[in-house]
């Protein structure tokens, strides 16, 4: 069985991530869970983790990674470590920073290295000039784009240069960071923050990986959400940003427990597989199967906003901590009640 991580944004609630990865990267943990990470997928925020990680288990150096990630959430990720004031954004009113200090703790943090273990990304960034779509035979237009990366992105430095600036893309929160230009064949788009339009991008776990079975979804939002409140300013703009993080994973939670429903009643109702086959097929459902889902999610809202961390060692050293017990409350809960056999 293998497994896909799935990783959330949040902004500068990003280090809850790191907390729970510092988890699932023990080399105890990962031999009582039998944990085998061959997908990890990521937008906004949970990208910057991704990339770290992602290259932690491409050269076999996963035990631990998630510590070391945590340290890099810390200590580099504060808003003066991270925001460059960009003239050009900020006159032609696209954010007030560009994206050169965050490339620059990715230099200094992620070198090129031989592959030594095969491990796939998927990094979800928002396409400003949208990207050609059809919808029942017509024309349209989508603002969603998927980047494919694999273990041979991570050992050249022109190659891990690409990664960088996609997760840079992907982490362009809009307002603070200005878009980043990707070249893309004979264009060069414009792409944003991906939270905008996919924060928990649970259905490409899954998408063509027919050997993945359990997928975690680490997200630093919490289940059930208190009540919106009048706001204004910052606050608004965090609470919004809350919203959008949170309901698209709702929908893939819910499409994902339906599809397993379905199977497994269609498995009891036809128990014949050459006919299950048939029926599967008629539906254009042959590639799905049951999937595990594992929430690791704080119990509570986490303090402060999503810009909060940026500015409090504290609080990122907290959202570290609150990711910690986060994922050791679910996996001391998933050892002591294991999911039964598919």
């Amino acid at each position: 069985m293998a497994d896909a991580l799935v990783l959330a944004g949040a902004l500068m609630k990003g280090p809850f991530v790191a907390g729970a990865l510092s988890v699932l990267s023990a080399p105890d943990v990962q031999a009582e869970l039998g944990l085998d990470v061959r997908r990890i997928v990521a937008t906004s925020s949970g990208a910057i983790s991704a990339a770290f990680y992602g290259a932690a288990i491409q050269g076999d150096r996963e035990a631990h990674a998630g510590t070391r990630l945590a340290r890099i959430w810390v200590e580099e990720a504060s808003f003066a470590r991270v925001i460059a004031f960009s003239p050009r954004a900020f006159f032609a009113r696209r954010g007030i920073s560009s994206a050169r200090r965050l490339l620059g703790i990715f230099r200094r943090n992620l070198q090129p290295s031989p592959v030594r273990r095969t491990v796939e990304l998927r990094i979800v960034a928002t396409n400003v000039d949208g990207d050609p779509a059809f919808v029942s035979g017509a024309r349209a237009t989508t603002h969603e784009h998927v980047f494919a990366f694999d273990s041979g992105d991570f050992t050249t430095p022109t190659r891990l240069e690409r990664l960088f600036q996609v997760v840079a893309a992907s982490s362009a929160f809009p307002g603070i960071f200005a878009p980043v230009a990707l070249p893309m064949g004979a264009r060069t788009p414009l792409f944003a923050d991906g939270g905008a339009t996919n924060n928990a991008p649970l259905r490409y776990a899954i998408e063509g990986a027919s050997d993945i079975q359990r997928v975690f979804v680490i997200t630093p939002t919490p289940r059930v959400q208190r009540p919106v409140r009048p706001l204004r300013g910052f606050a608004y703009v965090s609470e919004l940003a809350d919203i959008l993080e949170g309901e698209r994973l709702v929908r893939d939670l819910r499409e994902a427990d339906q599809v397993n429903e379905a199977l497994g009643a269609l498995s009891r109702a036809v128990p014949d597989a050459e006919a299950r086959g048939a029926v599967l097929r008629a539906l254009g459902w042959s590639r799905r199967r049951v999937i595990e889902v594992v929430e690791i999610r704080p119990e509570r809202a986490l303090e402060g906003s999503s810009f909060s961390g940026g500015f409090s060692r504290r609080l990122r050293e907290d959202y570290v901590f609150a990711g910690h017990n986060a994922a050791l409350r679910v996996v001391q809960r998933y050892l002591t009640n294991p999911p039964p056999a598919a």
